[in-house]
């Protein structure tokens, strides 16, 4: 079985051009969401860098990222392998680890290539 690595960068809301603001209240009636089988989650059907969304007391807790992403942060840094990946992303944003308490970027990778991402704020 192939290893799974994580890592993980403090998150730069002003990157965040997907229309949904961490923290921001959503309206589980909106239009663009509807409700996932998860407790919680609600799918973004029309965008092709999210997949879904987490809902807290009405607020969004966190933005989990497509497999299909494209463009989000940076076009074409989602199809680089591990090293490439970390080396770019490590331009954008800076380093942190899992006990972070500031929102963050979590990066999971599977035989060299991007398998989970999500954004969070942990404070909501």
């Amino acid at each position: 079985m192939t290893k799974i690595i994580k890592e993980y960068w403090t998150w730069n809301e002003k990157l965040n051009d997907t229309g949904f603001e961490l923290g921001s209240i959503k309206s589980i009636s909106d239009n663009d969401i509807t409700k996932s089988d998860s407790e919680g989650l609600f799918n973004v059907p029309d965008n092709n860098d999210i997949e879904s969304i987490q809902l807290v007391n009405s607020r969004i807790r966190s933005i989990i990222i497509s497999k299909e992403v494209k463009d989000f942060i940076k076009p074409g840094i989602w199809d680089k392998e591990y090293c490439d990946f970390i080396t770019e992303m490590d331009e954008i944003l800076e380093r942190t680890d899992k006990g972070a308490v500031a929102p963050f970027l979590f990066v999971a990778f599977r035989g060299g290539f991007m398998t989970t991402a999500f954004i969070v704020n942990p404070n909501i």
